[in-house]
């Protein structure tokens, strides 16, 4: 029996990373570290958790069930990719779930985070055919938190982003 499955590796790692964080947080001001070690304590202890499940679960079952759970998915660790996902439709919708990811990482870095979120989620919204009203108000409502919370509660403010540096 194996104290440590091979799933667990990817939480075992993630596990690692949270610990980074909240370590290089901790010797610094308070207004630098508090979003890393909100972030980096809550994603600890959910890890943890989801770790320790893991563990259980890997020995509470016994070796010979494992392997033949882990061959009726063919190979599968976590998950079965289903047919649905191996078709042309399931491989756009992923390859449009990655552009959205790929577009905000972009939004962040040329028009800041205060710009790019909001608009993330009203493009988003409005590309899922939300009513238009429900978009704006959401888009609006979303601009105010971040703003509301980053900006002004937190006293956190994230830079503009290259365009607006640049026009400014």
């Amino acid at each position: 029996m194996s104290y440590l499955p091979r799933s667990s590796l990817v939480t075992l790692g993630m596990l690692l990373i949270f610990a980074y964080v909240i370590y290089e947080a901790a010797g610094k001001p308070m207004q630098a570290k508090l979003f890393p070690m909100t972030v980096g304590i809550l994603g600890l202890v959910l890890i943890s958790i989801q770790l320790g499940r893991e563990l259980w679960t890997a020995w509470r079952t016994d070796e010979t069930q494992a392997d033949r759970k882990t061959n009726q998915q063919d190979g599968a660790a976590d998950f079965a990719i289903t047919d649905v996902e191996k078709s042309r439709i399931g491989r756009l919708r992923a390859a449009e779930q990655f552009c959205w990811l790929a577009g905000l990482l972009l939004g962040l870095f040329l028009i800041g985070f205060y710009i790019s979120v909001p608009l993330m989620v009203g493009l988003y919204l409005w590309r899922h055919q939300e009513r238009p009203m429900f978009v704006i108000a959401m888009s609006a409502g979303v601009a105010a938190v971040v703003w509301g919370v980053f900006n002004q509660l937190l006293n956190l403010p994230f830079p503009q982003g290259l365009i607006l540096e640049w026009l400014s």
